[in-house]
C-alpha cells in the first residue's frame, strides 16, 4: 500500500529536535503536528491512526482500491457502510 513514510520520518526529525512539542513517541502526534494528517498517512495505513473516523467512509473508499480498502475495513470497521465499495 502506497503511504507517505518519508514524510513520518521527516516528522519524527522534527518532532525531537523541537524542544515546543511533546516527546510521546506517539507516531499519530509526530505526523498530526507536523501537518501530515491525511489518508495515505503511515499510521492511518498501518492501522495505528488514532482519529481514523475523521475521514468520512466515503473518502476512504475514494482513495483506495479494493485490496486496500479490505485491508483498512480490518484495521476500522467503522469504514463498512453500505457506500459502493472501491473499484477493483
Amino acid at each position: 500500500m502506497k503511504t507517505q513514510r518519508a514524510f513520518e520520518s521527516f516528522a519524527t526529525t522534527i518532532n525531537e529536535r523541537d524542544n515546543g512539542l511533546g516527546k510521546t513517541g506517539d507516531r499519530c502526534f509526530h505526523i498530526g503536528s507536523s501537518g501530515g494528517c491525511c489518508l495515505r498517512c503511515a499510521a492511518f495505513c498501518d492501522g495505528e491512526c488514532n482519529s481514523p473516523y475523521e475521514f468520512s467512509a466515503s473518502d476512504v473508499a475514494d482513495e483506495f482500491d479494493a485490496e486496500e480498502f479490505r485491508q483498512i475495513l480490518e484495521f476500522y470497521p467503522g469504514f463498512a457502510t453500505p457506500i459502493a465499495p472501491p473499484k477493483p
